[in-house]
């Protein structure tokens, strides 16, 4: 009987190793100092070949196998405190100190077992339910990694993955056609491997799984918050934000302002240029004033064309400078969208609350009351509600 697929696994083992050398190269060369990197690049060479020596004899020294095991659970270990350094976790620190500890730890059970205890079972077992502890480790950090970061991580998970149904297919091939022992490792080592592979691929699996869990629900949590159009927060979320500011404002005594915008006559620009131009100019209009405001500030889109920011500790004439510069910059701004040139204006009413006294509900009415002054007035100008009002 000719083999013709054992060496075909033999050269796809190969091929994905050269692969994840460039791979890893690539990555080192286009993100440098990125936390994590080192650690993965280290893990993948141990483990690949761990795999990949084990698989490339018949009957391996008991050395080299207590060799090539503590690899490749040292190549898990080393990704393991990649993701956490990743993600910039103190645990990592932790985890790099207690590295050499783990070391001696596996090399010393598998060298009991394999030279006083004897006992190839245990072994086996041994090695199969660190690989699967690290392997759950990982997922779960993948499942928890920022949206920025996951193009990137995703990548070296990918790799893990590959190799799990490259050994799994080659450890089933091994099993099932008794006479590739001689080219491979053997049945004994093929079962471990078989058993890994299948433990590496559910892992990961799950990883994935988490993180698209983990996607989805943050999408939703967006949609239920976040305006769809100008990417800012709607007007029931804002709400929520300004309640618990005026709660913190309460405990520290500080004072909390809002100010209330609506774009003057846009309805003309939605008549005129057409409801796309419209909207462009929402999404350019709430661009610029998030651009304009402080860290802390918070802009929420309250109707059609009304937007409110509130001022975290912030006084009345404060509040009312704030509102005259974001005042100015949409008025020194124009609109592009396709050919159309749009300059907008905006009128703004301002009120403020001591030590977080008032409900959203009074400094809304206080600041549409403003607004409306602003809008009697002549338009693109600031008022502020007075009390005698």
């Amino acid at each position: 009987m000719e083999i013709l697929h054992v060496p075909t696994l033999i050269a796809a083992n190969i091929i994905l190793l050269v692969v994840t050398l460039t791979v890893s190269v690539v990555i080192l060369r286009w993100n440098p100092g990125v936390p994590g990197i080192p650690c993965w690049v280290i893990g993948n060479l141990l483990y690949i070949l761990g795999f990949l020596f084990l698989s490339a004899r018949a009957t391996p020294h008991p050395l080299l196998t207590i060799a090539f095991n503590t690899s490749i659970v040292m190549g898990y270990y080393a990704i393991y405190m990649g993701f956490q350094a990743h993600r910039r976790k103190t645990a990592t620190d932790k985890a790099l100190i207690l590295s050499p500890v783990f070391l001696i730890l596996f090399a010393g059970a598998m060298f009991y077992l394999t030279y006083f205890e004897e006992n190839e079972a245990l072994r086996s077992f041994l090695v199969t339910m660190v690989i699967a502890c690290l392997s759950f480790l990982i997922a779960f950090e993948i499942a928890a990694i920022p949206h920025s970061s996951r193009v990137l991580t995703s990548g070296f998970a990918i790799l893990m993955t590959l190799h799990g149904v490259f050994n799994l297919i080659r450890s089933t091939v091994v099993l099932t056609i008794p006479d590739t022992a001689p080219f491979l490792e053997g049945g004994r080592m093929a079962k471990v491997t078989f058993s890994e592979s299948v433990i590496i691929i559910f892992v990961f699996t799950l990883g994935y799984v988490l993180l698209i869990l983990d996607h989805l629900l943050v999408r939703l949590r967006q949609q239920a918050e976040v305006d769809y159009l100008t990417d800012v927060f709607n007007r029931r979320s804002f709400v929520r934000l300004v309640e618990k500011a005026r709660a913190a404002a309460g405990r520290s005594g500080s004072p909390l302002s809002l100010i209330t915008i609506d774009i003057d006559r846009f309805k003309n620009v939605n008549d005129t240029y057409g409801h796309a131009t419209g909207d462009a100019a929402l999404q350019q209009f709430s661009s610029r004033i998030t651009s304009s405001l402080r860290p802390g500030d918070i802009l929420g889109r309250t109707g059609g064309e009304e937007f409110m920011v509130l001022l975290p500790d912030t006084k009345m004439l404060d509040a009312f400078d704030i509102a005259e510069r974001l005042r100015l910059k949409i008025e020194q701004s124009v609109v592009e969208f396709k050919k159309a040139r749009v300059n907008l204006t905006i009128s703004l009413g301002v009120s403020s609350a001591s030590c977080g006294e008032k409900t959203f509900a009074q400094m809304a009415r206080e600041g549409d009351i403003a607004l409306y002054k602003a809008k009697e007035d002549g338009r693109n100008r600031v008022a502020v509600f007075q009390e005698d009002e």
